[in-house]
């Protein structure tokens, strides 16, 4: 089935989606508007998931346990690890916290990382989870293909009404994208046909369309694009390390939290603001810790008192880079990311006062940003075993 045109744009808020005879695209893309929770969002694209994994059969039948497993595992993702809202009338997250589901022991970049969480949701999905995401989201995906049907109607009754006329469109020459089964959905062939074409439009519509729902949710969070998914890897820290390990060749350099001295080969870099709150690496808000410390640290926001500590190294850093990279290129990175990060540039990296200002305004703000989206904080390290051993 060939593309009839290049689409337009479909209201206000609306990205233009591709058309196609036949198929109702001005209702499809209808079907993400006036979002009240997350729940259509993540149940498209779900689907559109299963279809680029190629986990859909031949009779094009999905069960809502694959449908559902997905969901929680984007909640997890969004709400459990990145600690964004998804707002008071959700349920996602909560459904979630009542599943005995475990936690993947492999690192948040390990490719089966997801894999593993999704398949531990799937097993721990009950007819009651089934029954509440069925409730709130299959049928009323698909209401903007019976609008006319469908007004005025009850809500008590919208649910059967759109299962049955779903059933019914798929005899017509205006089929809705799936009818409804027991426990499952079909996909109309035409519609498949469709999604599998325009899969990489119709998934980056519905990011589009998710980031927009929690900039709404979370208006102070940062780097809300970057928390939809798991990092599959994470950037390179060489220019990072390289300014605490030519910091460390001028004298002593101590663990932020621990006080203890670290020799190159151990030191490590904190996040001050946890990256799942920051989504960067840039190299205004890492400190030097010793790793047992960094893993004893995790997400957590550090102690209050740990803020001067960290403003005094990160004025000594600057200004060792300063002397080591003489201003050339590796000088304008470092100053490019503070510049960025802090509005700092020129001279006022290395003034004291106005580098000093410029963090604890930062930190302050992320701080109070973070503690209130549910990071735990006044996180203290208090040593169990000599960590110079």
């Amino acid at each position: 089935m060939g593309d009839a045109g290049k689409g337009k744009v479909l209201g206000v808020n609306r990205q233009p989606l591709p058309s196609s005879e036949g198929l109702d695209i001005e209702a499809l893309s209808q079907i993400l508007d006036d979002t009240t929770n997350s729940y259509k969002i993540l149940f498209f694209k779900s689907i559109l998931t299963l279809i680029k994994r190629g986990q859909i059969g031949r009779d094009r039948q999905i069960p809502l346990t694959d449908v559902a497993s997905i969901m929680l595992c984007s909640a997890w993702i969004t709400a459990g690890y990145f600690k964004l809202s998804l707002g008071s009338r959700d349920q996602l997250l909560d459904l979630l916290t009542k599943l005995p589901v475990k936690d993947p022991a492999l690192g948040l970049t390990n490719t089966r990382f997801e894999h593993d969480l999704e398949s531990s949701i799937k097993s721990a999905c009950t007819p009651d989870t089934l029954k509440t995401v069925e409730r709130y989201v299959v049928c009323r995906l698909i209401r903007p293909f019976f609008q006319a049907e469908t007004k005025g109607l009850p809500d008590a009754k919208v649910n059967r009404e759109l299962t049955r006329l779903a059933a019914e469109s798929f005899r017509s020459n205006k089929p809705a994208p799936y009818l409804i089964e027991d426990q499952s959905i079909v996909l109309h062939e035409d519609w498949y046909s469709y999604f599998c074409t325009h899969l990489r439009t119709l998934s980056d519509w519905a990011d589009w369309n998710l980031t927009l729902y929690l900039q709404r949710r979370n208006p102070n969070a940062p780097a809300i694009a970057n928390k939809l998914y798991l990092p599959n890897k994470r950037g390179s820290l060489s220019l990072q390390r390289e300014m605490w390990t030519t910091l460390c060749s001028e004298g002593d350099l101590r663990c932020l939290y621990s006080g203890e001295v670290l020799k190159p080969q151990d030191l490590h870099l904190d996040h001050y603001l946890p990256w799942s709150y920051v989504c960067h690496d840039e190299p205004w808000n890492l400190a030097p810790v010793h790793p047992l410390v960094n893993s004893s640290k995790g997400n957590s926001l550090p102690a209050d008192r740990y803020l001067l500590r960290f403003i005094e190294l990160q004025a000594c850093v600057l200004q060792a880079c300063k002397r080591s990279f003489a201003e050339g290129k590796k000088w304008k990175s470092v100053c490019a990311s503070y510049a960025a990060g802090l509005r700092l540039t020129g001279e006022a990296l290395t003034d004291i006062d106005a580098l000093s200002k410029a963090l604890h305004d930062t930190i302050t703000s992320g701080t109070s940003i973070a503690k209130a989206m549910g990071f735990k904080s006044g996180w203290e390290y208090f040593p169990k075993v000599n960590l110079a051993v």
